[in-house]
């Protein structure tokens, strides 16, 4: 067993291998339990995200297997693998990660091949937490490995647990939210898979401490305390009057994806905040979330991730 690590050093993990020159390979890590990566970012930027892997196999790393291991509290994944090539993960339980397993590739190793990823259960606890993520810098995901009988659990949030992030070919990265459907309908993974089979609300609202924290929170006259960002700069906002939604709404156009932001104030670790509100698309939603952030900042979220979907 490991337990309670990286809580001085940042950025390592339970357990951690790698082969940059591609020597080291046919390593087995069965059967363990690693508990509680906590990461150690005091006396870094507000920026600079703690970063604690479970069990992370690293660039160029080939024909290991990871089997029989349970990983749990880890701040970062529990399971990252990074870069590597002929890598069995199988009957793995990874719990309340903040994400449960994290598949890169990203240039500064050889891509991700010959994967056999199966038999495993990915269970996320809270309502923001990623179940399973595939991240590459190429559009190169088809055709990687096997990805089958996989049990992906999120049940206070039972649906798309599986995020795709890619180009596609068009200079645009995409940030695919999958169901299991969508995950063998673009690259035929995902047979034999489930998700959780039930879902739990998450909460129960008996009252209300406070009014509207959005000034604006109809939109019935105009758009104020709203913008919207893109990498491409083709995003944008207008004030759509007698609109398919009550009264009012925000519309935000453009080719990209982008992110939209709404100024609320201030806002209390002690206390809860709901958010809510009511949407259409053109076109089915194919990525989204929503979060707090500092104001005037991209990435700096003061709260997790909570998907939105379609």
């Amino acid at each position: 067993m490991i337990d309670t690590f990286c809580a001085v050093l940042d950025d390592g993990a339970g357990i951690y291998t790698y082969a940059s020159d591609g020597i080291i390979a046919n390593r087995k890590i069965t059967e363990n339990i690693v508990l509680n990566g906590l990461g150690a970012s005091d006396g870094t930027p507000a920026t600079i995200v703690a970063a604690a892997e479970g069990i992370y196999i690293d660039d160029n790393a080939k024909n290991i297997q990871v089997s029989g291991n349970t990983v749990s509290g880890c701040i970062s994944n529990g399971l990252f693998i990074h870069n590597t090539q002929n890598i069995t993960l199988t009957a793995n339980t990874l719990f309340h990660n903040t994400t449960q397993c994290l598949l890169k590739s990203d240039g500064f190793g050889n891509a991700l091949s010959g994967l056999t990823v199966t038999n495993n259960i990915y269970f996320s606890k809270n309502v923001g937490d990623v179940v399973f993520q595939i991240t590459s810098d190429a559009n190169n995901l088809s055709g990687i490995g096997n990805f089958n009988n996989n049990r992906y659990v999120r049940p206070f949030h039972n649906l798309l647990p599986i995020v795709a992030e890619y180009p596609n070919g068009e200079g645009t990265v995409l940030h695919d939210l999958m169901e299991i459907s969508d995950w063998t309908a673009a690259f035929g993974y995902g047979q034999g898979s489930t998700k959780s089979p039930i879902e739990i609300r998450p909460y129960q609202i008996t009252s209300f401490t406070s009014s509207n924290k959005l000034p604006n929170d109809g939109f019935n006259q105009d758009i104020v305390g709203t913008w919207c960002f893109s990498t491409s700069s083709d995003c944008a906002t207008s004030w759509v009057n007698n609109s398919l939604l009550d009264a009012g709404c925000l519309k935000v156009s453009g080719p990209s994806p982008s992110r939209i932001g709404m100024f609320c104030g201030a806002v209390l670790n002690s206390k809860f905040y709901i958010v809510r509100f009511s949407a259409y698309a053109s076109k089915k939603l194919k990525h989204g979330g929503i979060s707090y952030a500092r104001q005037n900042t991209l990435g700096n979220y003061l709260s997790g991730r909570v998907i939105a979907s379609d």
